[in-house]
């Protein structure tokens, strides 16, 4: 059927602004095709729609998601850097020193390849010929080559030493605060570790055999025994001290002195090129 025949009669001059057909009078309306539009428009959306609602995936929950469940927790393992790797890597540089003359001992450290070992001038004084232990029990001789009384140093050779020297730091960089671990053997045992802090750093410190000019006043316990031994920075591992007096548990608990360890090698250095 063309657009200009009726379509009741077959009449075929019907103009497009018609709205009845001349010959036979029958209504020529024609559809509104914005509703026919409109009608099919909303059967697609609403085809969307129920699609939409039938994927679960795809359904907004008005619940908050639950977080993903934690992996299961690594087993413990010792970190590099910990105190006890720390600890592992400076015993044995560590050393006791006993004076069979006098009946008396003290601790001391590998300051130098050559088997200089640095301790305390009290611990070795008035003695020529001390014994050296290593921490694996293994003893050495030792000979004292003299004395700093100034910053109660001493430092004592033993010829074919094959220990590593510990790394020194710059005792100048020290603060109070900074965490500390004094290696020695306090009343005679040996192998001992103290932890602690610096506490303030001294001037004119008196001890049992001098009066020093600049300490460390640590919260680490010195005990006699100790004297000698190395005060080991926990942050880097060097050594910035030696451990060089305590205050007894009597009068302050918790309460140990270290001579810096610029003055210390300073004054070992005196010794060792005057010898």
């Amino acid at each position: 059927m063309s657009a200009n025949r009726c379509p009741n009669c077959d009449y075929d001059e019907v103009e497009l602004e018609d709205s009845t057909c001349p010959a036979c009078g029958y209504s020529l309306t024609r559809p509104n095709y914005l509703w026919i539009w409109l009608g099919i428009g909303a059967v697609v959306i609403l085809a969307a729609i129920a699609i939409f609602w039938a994927i679960p995936d795809s359904k907004p929950s008005s619940s908050p998601a639950a977080p993903p469940s934690a992996p299961p927790s690594a087993p413990k393992v010792e970190r590099p850097g910990s105190t006890r790797e720390l600890v592992e890597r400076v015993q044995p540089g560590v050393v006791s020193v006993h004076v069979p003359s006098a009946g008396k001992m003290g601790s001391g450290w590998v300051w130098d390849q050559k088997g200089y070992i640095i301790t305390n001038a009290h611990v070795v004084a008035g003695a020529r010929d001390v014994t050296v232990v290593l921490h694996t029990g293994k003893e050495y001789p030792g000979r004292v080559l003299g004395f700093d009384q100034a910053w109660d140093i001493a430092v004592v050779q033993v010829e074919g030493l094959s220990v590593a020297a510990l790394p020194v730091g710059d005792s100048s960089r020290v603060r109070s605060g900074d965490e500390v671990l004094a290696f020695g053997s306090p009343l005679g045992l040996e192998n001992t570790v103290t932890d602690g802090l610096i506490s303030a750093t001294r001037e004119g410190v008196k001890t049992e055999t001098t009066t020093l000019g600049r300490v460390f006043q640590i919260s680490a316990p010195i005990a006699p025994g100790s004297s000698g031994g190395p005060l080991v920075d926990r942050a880097t591992g060097l050594v910035i001290g030696v451990d060089t007096a305590g205050v007894a548990a009597e009068k302050a608990a918790s309460i140990g002195f270290a001579v810096p360890v610029n003055e210390a090698v300073a004054a070992a250095g005196r010794i060792v090129k005057g010898r």
